[in-house]
């Protein structure tokens, strides 16, 4: 009888262990979870924002064929703003393509790991090389994006685009959105680790 008291007891507190243990995890995932969430959807609405540069980089290149085929002509700025505009497209991409998983992958190890085991890859691959990559470029870019803002640098062409310093401001910005997927990432696999449930 006493045996099956300290049994019912024990199993009660472990109950209760176990309990406690599940509300300390999911009190401190989800607001993880929800910080993720946010950064993906700031990512994915720049993203779609900067999508419609698409739609203008295509008008200038049909623009600039008709010019230079059917009139034997062509507009310097039109070259110019095409490659300013493939550019943004490629700086602002790399961030949406992070958080939308589009960017190619070719691994022949990593799909046969664990799940925790391919969340810790993650976070080293993280915090050894998109933090410091991002951190480099963002850093070396700015000073290139001020100096051309700081000498007014145009094109050297007498017809090209003026205000350099534009174009020049997607890379330290494309840089800071691509740090922002990558932590948003980074939140989630934290959580992976974390989750006990998880294998």
């Amino acid at each position: 009888m006493s045996s099956h008291s300290n049994k019912n007891t024990s199993d009660e507190n472990g109950s209760e262990t176990l309990a406690k243990n599940t509300v300390s995890e999911i009190t401190h995932i989800r607001p993880l979870l929800r910080i993720a969430d946010f950064l993906d959807t700031l990512i994915r609405t720049i993203g779609s924002w900067f999508c419609w540069i698409s739609v203008a980089l295509i008008f200038f290149i049909i623009l600039q064929v008709i010019l230079r085929y059917a009139f034997k002509s062509g507009l310097i700025f039109l070259e110019e703003i095409q490659w300013h505009l493939y550019g943004v497209l490629i700086m602002m991409g790399l961030s949406y393509g992070q958080v939308t998983g589009a960017h190619v992958r070719v691994d022949l190890v990593h799909q046969y790991f664990s799940r925790k085991t391919k969340a810790w890859i993650e976070i080293i691959g993280f915090l050894l090389l998109l933090a410091p990559f991002t951190f480099v470029l963002f850093d070396h870019s700015w000073d290139f994006m001020y100096e051309a803002w700081r000498l007014d640098e145009g094109s050297d062409a007498p017809e090209g685009l003026p205000m350099r310093w534009v174009i020049k401001s997607a890379i330290p910005l494309g840089m800071a959105l691509l740090f922002v997927s990558g932590f948003s990432q980074f939140l989630r696999d934290i959580v992976k680790v974390t989750d006990h449930g998880s294998e």
